[in-house]
């Protein structure tokens, strides 16, 4: 798994599991498996930091992300 996909993997991830922590929470339930797969969003993301030479920046997201969908459409 190269940095990039596992970078916009744990964004993807994490967003959705973020709107799933705050819908269960809500609705006054505990998220238990939101909390988990927020965790391994933001452990994936982690991942990418550190495997990646350069890191990423705020204004390099998108290229990491139109680098991924161009890999999958190739």
């Amino acid at each position: 798994m190269t940095a990039d996909l596992s970078f916009v993997a744990g964004l993807i991830l994490a967003g959705l599991a973020a709107l799933s922590v705050l819908a269960r929470y809500a609705e006054g339930r505990r998220p238990r498996a939101g909390f988990f797969w927020l965790a391994a969003g933001i452990a994936l993301i982690g991942y990418a930091e550190a495997k990646s030479p350069t890191g990423y920046s705020l204004a390099g997201i998108p290229a990491a992300v139109v680098r991924v969908v161009g890999d999958f459409v190739n």
